[in-house]
């Protein structure tokens, strides 16, 4: 997948418009996107956006690099055949930092914790709830392919519903 950011795009107000609304303007189901603070959106994407202004994105790093972080991520874990969000913030640390060790790099310390956040996805003909957490940070690079993997195909469920997108940027923190 390639990284691509979109400006210029204004977004409905639930997960499930969003999330059509994104695989309308690429013409894809598979695709991942996460909304920055600026309004513009980054989109994880075989397919180039059509019909708005974008720039295409991406970054040399190598193992032991260290970068700044955000991620929204839907943190929740599986009861039989039911996902329940986490809620207890000890428990959202230790999922993330769980995952950050199973793609390749480490949490060096965190800027910002926000959430968990309940949000309502409505979808035709029912609703259901997803739990988000915004995560900002550093991290170190330790495994970089399983890193590659992260970035390109995303961390977590509900990638669809603007979940999972890791973004990275050079560190000021060094």
């Amino acid at each position: 997948m390639k990284a691509f950011i979109v400006e210029g795009v204004t977004l409905g107000e639930d997960s499930y418009t969003k999330h059509q609304q994104i695989a309308d303007l690429i013409d894809s189901k598979n695709t991942r996107f996460h909304e920055r603070e600026d309004g513009s959106i980054v989109l994880l994407s075989e397919t180039m956006p059509e019909g708005s202004k974008y720039t295409a994105v991406g970054m040399s790093y190598s193992k032991g690099e260290i970068l700044s972080f955000s991620i929204r991520a839907c943190v929740s874990k599986r009861s039989g055949d039911k996902e329940i969000p986490i809620t207890n913030m000890t428990e959202i640390v230790n999922w993330i930092t769980r995952k950050a060790r199973e793609n390749g790099f480490v949490i060096n310390f965190f800027d910002n914790i926000e959430g968990p956040c309940v949000r309502d996805v409505t979808k035709p003909g029912f609703v259901f709830k997803i739990s988000t957490v915004d995560f900002a940070g550093n991290l170190t690079v330790l495994d970089k392919d399983l890193f590659d993997r992260a970035l390109r195909t995303g961390i977590g469920r509900k990638k669809a519903f603007g979940c999972g997108v890791l973004c990275v940027t050079r560190s000021t923190d060094v």
